[in-house]
């Protein structure tokens, strides 16, 4: 999916049911169509606190978060882009 729409940032939630994150992560990094989407993690995990590097990811957020929260960290990314 993310070959055929190209977003302009992704948002995923760390911890989803059927999905490996770590080999999603590679398989977006190791395809030089979509490998330079900026990432933005998303959990309530308090245990995650390396997984943005671990995975490569551009930033997390931690659930609960607000509005003005996510748009700052949209920009922030889409501002200073994850170099690969």
């Amino acid at each position: 999916m993310l070959r055929r729409t190209r977003p302009a940032i992704l948002l995923q939630d760390v911890y989803m049911p059927e999905l490996d994150l770590d080999a999603l992560m590679r398989q977006i990094r190791a395809d030089r169509d979509i490998a330079r989407t900026p990432v933005i993690l998303f959990t309530a995990s308090v245990e995650a606190d390396d997984v943005v590097e671990r995975v490569g990811a551009d930033g997390m957020l931690r659930k609960p978060f607000d509005l003005e929260a996510l748009e700052q960290a949209i920009h922030g990314v889409l501002a200073h882009p994850h170099a690969l």
